[in-house]
């Protein structure tokens, strides 16, 4: 099966609180992006970056499966307004947007895909179809060394899944501890 992800205008333009992928409807239920920069913990705390948490919902009429859906990609925008997601997508700024992409997109093993030292290590999106709880009902997806930016900036989080589907959130802030 080929895995292709969308550009990035696609993705902005596509994006919505709620979609259903293979009878199941997803939503996100929480996001953290957080940043420690504390002195003695971090030699170079700029290099390092924000790490991110998304919880995604699994809602379904039958009974949910460990085949959680695909994660393509984890986008991040920094915006204070949704209304900007389309504005965004035309005029590009890279130093407001930064992405993970999912283990199939790297080509690695099912086993290399869990391994958090790996999804650390060549920053790709850490998938756990039952989060890391054991709840059927959510999906968590992690990812480490991402953007820069200041502490309390808003910011959107975007779910690329196969087919197309991508899932966003409403604006969030970052939060980073010095």
């Amino acid at each position: 099966m080929s895995v292709n992800a969308q550009s990035v205008s696609q993705v902005l333009s596509s994006a919505d609180e709620s979609v259903s992928i293979r009878g199941e409807t997803l939503t996100i239920r929480r996001v953290y992006m957080w940043a420690n920069n504390m002195p003695g913990l971090n030699s170079n705390p700029q290099s390092s970056g924000h790490n991110i948490t998304v919880h995604i919902r699994r809602q379904s009429e039958s009974a949910l499966t460990d085949d959680a859906p695909k994660v393509l990609k984890l986008h991040v925008v920094q915006t204070s307004s949704l209304n900007d997601l389309t504005s965004f997508a035309s005029n590009l700024d890279s130093t407001r947007y930064f992405s993970w992409d999912g283990p199939q997109l790297q080509g690695l093993t099912a086993q290399e895909s869990l391994d958090e030292s790996a999804a650390i290590e060549h920053k790709f999106v850490l998938t756990r179809p039952r989060g890391w709880r054991g709840f059927d009902d959510e999906i968590e997806i992690q990812a480490w060394k991402g953007p820069t930016w200041a502490g309390g900036r808003d910011f959107v989080a975007l779910v690329e899944f196969e087919g197309g589907k991508v899932l966003r959130t409403d604006v969030q802030s970052a939060d980073v501890v010095y």
